[in-house]
């Protein structure tokens, strides 16, 4: 039976008339070859308005990095293991969950492009969303870590250059993990109920709302922007307190790294509040499909920065160590042979010698 009604008016602009590109059939849309209704969070074909070469080139290109991403893990890893041998805790635990968000959305990535029949979509392909989910919620914890251990390295190096009043970076809120654990299962209600993998899905871009609170203004506010105030005021007594341009020009390099870090993440995270209002649009979630492999894709280039900035610190934190243990070294044995020379000068000094024949002939 042809025919019937497939005006989804709340789906506007789309969800009129198949969009052109396929034909209504017992009130469901049947699609031309090249086009799908089945997207990603978006289970019934409700309009032919997803193009599936589109979709696969842009999985193609998102892999890319990710490909690119999996590979420096796997050497950085290498050499923290096998070649510097010691290393932080944090480190390793940092690029391991790295390492296995990029292997799942490379995994996603040949899926979706090497697929023969449909697009598979996340939400009606179980592989597809378990591996989803573990992807997102390994890559939110690695980037709470990733952040965490940022303002550490910064309280770090500005202990180094002089005396500051913030003992310790502040720690993010647990309830970041709590977050990050319903981000990572929102998607997959999608496997229990499929005629509303819609509401999961916007409730998916509905948990990045606390999760970029507590990160970009709630963290940024409460450690960075006072990290900031307290350099400033350091810099401000220098000036007076020391002649030289040494320490200033070290806080000027630390203040302006951190002024724009805080710009930067203050400015994502409002880009992303607003990304995550659009996707509610019935319209834009159905979207989804395209922007994923966009936004993955990026978060791939992100992390590849991430891992390349935080193993640098960590070999450079290694040397460090390492020069200190050889200058500690080094002073020690220095320090033993002035003694052990100044022994050997007084055993061998004349006037101890006839002193003590003296004795020995007045016995």
């Amino acid at each position: 039976m042809s025919g019937g009604n497939c005006d989804f008016s709340y789906l506007a602009p789309g969800g009129s008339n198949c969009s052109d590109n396929g034909v209504c059939i017992d009130n469901r849309c049947v699609c031309e070859p090249g086009w799908t209704g089945i997207g990603d969070f978006a289970t019934q074909s409700l309009d032919c308005d997803i193009h599936v070469t589109t979709v696969r080139i842009l999985w193609g290109i998102a892999s890319l990095s990710h490909f690119i991403c999996t590979f420096v893990c796997l050497y950085y890893l290498r050499i923290m293991l096998f070649v510097l041998k010691k290393f932080r805790r944090s480190t390793p635990i940092f690029v391991s969950c790295t390492l296995f968000t990029n292997i799942c959305f490379v995994f996603i990535s040949i899926r979706k492009v090497t697929s023969e029949d449909d697009l598979p979509a996340i939400g009606s392909d179980p592989f597809l969303t378990i591996v989803f989910c573990l992807g997102a919620g390994f890559y939110w914890y690695s980037a709470v870590y990733f952040l965490d251990r940022f303002g550490r390295l910064f309280v770090a190096k500005a202990r180094q250059i002089g005396n500051l009043r913030t003992k310790s970076a502040r720690r993010l809120p647990k309830a970041g993990s709590v977050l990050v654990t319903l981000f990572m299962a929102a998607p997959g209600l999608c496997l229990f109920d499929k005629d509303n993998c819609n509401v999961y899905g916007s409730l998916h871009y509905v948990f990045v709302f606390p999760l970029l609170y507590l990160i970009g203004i709630y963290w940024n506010n409460n450690f960075i922007r006072r990290l900031i105030t307290d350099i400033e005021d350091i810099m401000e007594g220098s000036k007076m307190a020391v002649n030289g341009d040494s320490i200033k020009s070290a806080y000027d390099d630390l203040l302006a790294k951190l002024k724009l870090f805080y710009e930067n993440a203050r400015s994502n995270t409002y880009i992303n509040f607003a990304v995550a209002i659009a996707m509610l649009w019935p319209f834009l979630l159905r979207k989804a499909s395209y922007q994923l492999p966009v936004a993955w894709g990026t978060g791939g280039v992100t992390a590849i920065v991430a891992v390349y900035l935080t193993c640098n610190n960590e070999q450079q934190a290694m040397n460090s160590r390492r020069e200190r243990k050889k200058y500690t070294s080094k002073t020690s044995k220095d320090e033993t042979g002035s003694k052990g020379s100044k022994i050997d000068r007084q055993e061998s000094s004349p006037e101890l010698t006839l002193n003590v024949i003296s004795k020995t002939e007045s016995i």
